[in-house]
C-alpha cells in the first residue's frame, strides 16, 4: 500500500471492510467515522507495543508510523520501502475490530501475532509480547 506524508493509519475503512467480510466478521453497524477512529488507535497501539521490535528501520526520520521501513527483509526479499506490508494492515483492521466488538481474548491475539509473524523479532526470552487489547 503506497503511502502519504499525513498518513495516520495503516489502513482505511475499505481495507477495513474487506478484512471483515474475509474474516466472517460482522462489522455492518459501524459508520465510517467510527471505524476511521478505530483504526487510527490500533494503529497507534499496534506502532506502540510493536515497533521496537519490527524488522528494518523507519524509512523516513520524523515518519508519523512505524511503516514502511527500509532494509525490512522478508522471506529473502526487501519490502519497498514506500509501502505498508499487508500483515500490517490485516493486524490493524484486527485489531480495530476487537476494539470496537469488544472481543479481547486469547484467539484474537493469537490472530495477531501470526499476522504479525516474520515482521517483528521476538523479544529477549523469545517469545512475542502482547498488551492488553482493551487499550486499543
Amino acid at each position: 500500500m503506497p503511502i502519504t506524508p499525513s498518513i495516520i493509519s495503516y489502513a482505511n475503512a475499505d481495507q477495513f471492510a474487506a478484512h471483515c467480510d474475509a474474516a466472517g466478521h460482522h462489522a455492518g453497524e459501524y459508520t465510517d467515522s467510527i471505524i476511521e477512529q478505530a483504526l487510527c488507535r490500533a494503529s497507534e497501539f499496534l506502532d506502540t507495543t510493536y515497533s521496537p521490535r519490527f524488522i528494518g528501520e523507519t524509512a523516513t526520520f520524523g515518519q508519523p508510523l512505524a511503516w514502511p521501513r527500509k532494509r525490512a527483509k522478508f522471506q529473502g526479499r526487501f519490502f519497498p520501502d514506500n509501502e505498508i506490508p499487508e500483515k500490517i494492515v490485516a493486524s490493524v483492521c484486527e485489531l480495530a475490530f476487537m476494539s470496537l466488538s469488544e472481543t479481547n481474548d486469547d484467539q484474537g491475539r493469537a490472530v495477531i501475532e501470526n499476522l504479525l509473524s516474520g515482521l517483528i523479532h521476538s523479544d529477549q526470552s523469545g517469545t512475542a509480547v502482547f498488551g492488553s487489547i482493551s487499550q486499543v
